[in-house]
């Protein structure tokens, strides 16, 4: 089932009503908030509840991972657009919750 993106402010009653089990909750699947301070290479970071129970996922996130001299690498997702109507590539899998895509603003498996 399609989920869409919706952006909530940290400080503002959406956020103070979270409850500590917000990622298995489908009332909660979809938000999205900033998350400046881990902002990568002029990357908006962007946390995303995923669908399905499968937890959270940041845009600055890497899209594959290898260990080089002890530091992980690796290529971080592409995302266009502007929140919530952001676009990612590749596919998100977040196995064996959920794997899916981002397209303009709409979580789809």
């Amino acid at each position: 089932m399609p989920t869409e993106l919706r952006i909530i402010d940290r400080n503002g009653p959406e956020w103070d009503a979270l409850p500590d089990d917000y990622w298995r909750r489908p009332e909660f699947w979809g938000l999205m908030w900033r998350m400046p301070d881990d902002d990568v290479d002029g990357i908006e970071s962007w946390f995303i509840v995923l669908p399905d129970g499968a937890g959270g996922w940041q845009t600055t996130d890497r899209a594959s991972l290898r260990k080089e001299g002890g530091i992980w690498q690796g290529e971080r997702w592409t995302v266009t657009g502007t929140a919530p109507k952001i676009t990612v590539n590749p596919s998100i899998d977040s196995s064996p919750e959920w794997h899916g895509w981002i397209k303009d603003g709409i979580c789809t498996p």
